[in-house]
């Protein structure tokens, strides 16, 4: 076992309650902020928002130049999220920026198809914010199994990428 999956093992466990498994849907609290939770990060996926870490559902989204790969700490522990406005990496550990998927309306996705982080997001009152259940210490723990895959994958695909720019 790598040092990478041994750390990301040991982040903290938060059990969701069986009512917020599914998450917290948009509510007037969401149209009345304009999405500032999106304008400041984009939220965590979960490996099952990938077909339970499907190899050609991941490549396909960082394909796409909508998903990256961030990371926490020096352990490279690696994890999926949407990329941000101003982002052009596939390997992304930036600290913030807008979601790509913000628009004028919200998000462009349908709220299933939303990363966990996302639809974890539980709506609160401006001066308060939104809290999540699901964020980077989840993902890492999460995404741990398949630390190998997301480097070699991302590795492919910016091969890829900077072929096609040189």
């Amino acid at each position: 076992m790598s040092r990478r999956t041994m750390v990301a093992r040991h982040m903290p466990h938060r059990e969701l309650a069986p009512s917020v498994v599914d998450g917290y849907p948009p509510s007037a609290l969401c149209v009345e902020c304009g999405g500032q939770c999106c304008k400041k990060l984009p939220g965590c996926a979960h490996p099952e928002d990938f077909n339970n870490a499907d190899e050609g559902a991941i490549r396909t989204a960082l394909k796409s130049g909508k998903w990256v790969i961030d990371w926490c700490g020096e352990d490279d522990l690696y994890f999926l999220r949407p990329a941000t406005v101003h982002g052009e990496a596939i390997f992304d550990p930036s600290f913030g920026g807008t979601c790509v998927l913000l628009t004028p309306k919200g998000c462009s996705l349908d709220f299933d198809q939303r990363p966990r982080g996302c639809r974890m997001l539980e709506p609160r009152p401006l001066e308060i914010g939104c809290t999540t259940d699901y964020g980077k210490p989840e993902a890492i723990r999460d995404w741990a199994p398949y630390y190998d895959m997301l480097d070699r994958v991302g590795h492919e695909v910016l091969e890829v990428r900077e072929g096609v720019l040189l």
